[in-house]
């Protein structure tokens, strides 16, 4: 998780709660909450795309998870949501697929990441990053494909500390993602890949969790 909320933040978090439950309900999540209890990697792309983009619009959680979850629980999400809640949706679990990689090999989850059973082991994005670094569906070069999953970090030897949904791929590999971010007024938005690297993250890979 990143680093702890300032007052600052915590203040923002409840300005912003408050004005998206009284002004509009669009700007928090209430769709689906029920977790598939298996990860098929068969899952067809195109339905996590879609239910990426359902997304967008969605405001980010300023307190990043922490105050034991309480911006996840009014609706606000966190970069990884973007991936987990896109693939949940669309009838498979990320979850599912790190729990039962744990098992085999907890040696490849660090002790800060947690464990099963962990409210936040799917929530970060250095464990799906490390899933699929020894399990070779991470990709260092391009393209991406829709539905595959970008990592970033602060700098080359960092945490993975960011996460984006690949929704689409031009003929040129310039691709576009669904992202949430303190970035651009803690909107949840569709935009440019690049976009990313210009406000300062590291790429390290695309990871690829589904069946090609």
């Amino acid at each position: 998780m990143p680093s702890r909320p300032t007052i600052k933040t915590l203040v923002l978090l409840c300005a912003l709660t408050a004005s998206g439950l009284i002004l509009t309900r669009n700007r928090v999540y209430r769709g689906p909450t029920l977790e598939p209890n298996v990860w098929n990697p068969h899952t067809d792309p195109a339905r996590v795309v879609e239910e990426a983009r359902k997304l967008i619009g969605l405001w980010y959680d300023p307190a990043q998870g922490y105050l034991n979850n309480l911006g996840g629980k009014l609706g606000l999400i966190v970069c990884m949501d973007v991936p987990r809640l896109a693939y949940r949706n669309a009838g498979t679990s990320l979850k599912k697929l790190l729990e039962d990689d744990y098992k085999k090999h907890p040696e490849h989850y660090g002790k800060r990441d947690g464990r099963p059973g962990d409210p936040y082991f799917d929530r970060r994005a250095r464990n799906l990053y490390s899933y699929c670094k020894h399990n070779q569906c991470l990709h260092t070069q391009g393209p991406p494909r829709p539905g595959d999953v970008v990592f970033m970090s602060h700098g080359p030897t960092d945490w993975i500390s960011h996460i984006a949904l690949v929704t689409s791929v031009n003929l040129n590999g310039e691709f576009k993602v669904v992202e949430a971010s303190r970035d651009e007024w803690y909107v949840t938005r569709e935009e440019a890949g690049e976009r990313m690297l210009s406000r300062g993250w590291t790429f390290r890979g695309f990871g690829r969790p589904l069946s090609p």
